[in-house]
């Protein structure tokens, strides 16, 4: 479906000041990769069927599905967890943060955005615990 796609052209072309690798798949490796790091995952995309004059005079149901809205999640892995640093990582999850609102308020997407949350957390992948930043973007098309 070329709405799909043309969501995904638009999430992926975000741009994050201070983020270095930009991604639209989680990497496979959390131990050699380059911090901090963005991709996008938990995508929902909810459908409904195009509503149509002819369809309600001749009394049929409609049979195009069009997005309607969604919701996406875009994750910031700021740095893998390291004895002593996590007061540098911290400060730089917060720098990130400003930067991700920034971002998001100032892109070209042609979705319409209704909302957008932003949590600073952690995480374990294997044996590594990263910080990271997880947004969710809600929006109607």
């Amino acid at each position: 479906m070329q709405a799909i796609q043309d969501i995904y052209n638009k999430l992926y072309n975000i741009r994050v000041d201070g983020v270095k690798v930009h991604q639209s798949y989680p990497p496979y490796t959390f131990n050699s990769a380059d911090y901090p790091l963005l991709f996008f995952r938990e995508v929902k995309f909810n459908l409904d069927y195009e509503s149509s004059f002819t369809a309600t005079l001749v009394n049929t149901l409609p049979s195009n599905l069009n997005v309607s809205s969604g919701s996406v999640e875009m994750v910031v892995i700021v740095e893998s967890f390291r004895q002593g640093t996590s007061a540098q990582n911290y400060s730089k999850t917060r720098d990130i943060i400003d930067a991700i609102a920034d971002a998001v308020n100032s892109s070209t997407l042609a979705i319409n955005m209704v909302s957008m949350s932003i949590e600073e957390d952690f995480e374990l992948a294997g044996e590594t615990v990263l910080f990271v930043i997880k947004t969710t973007i809600n929006f109607k098309y």
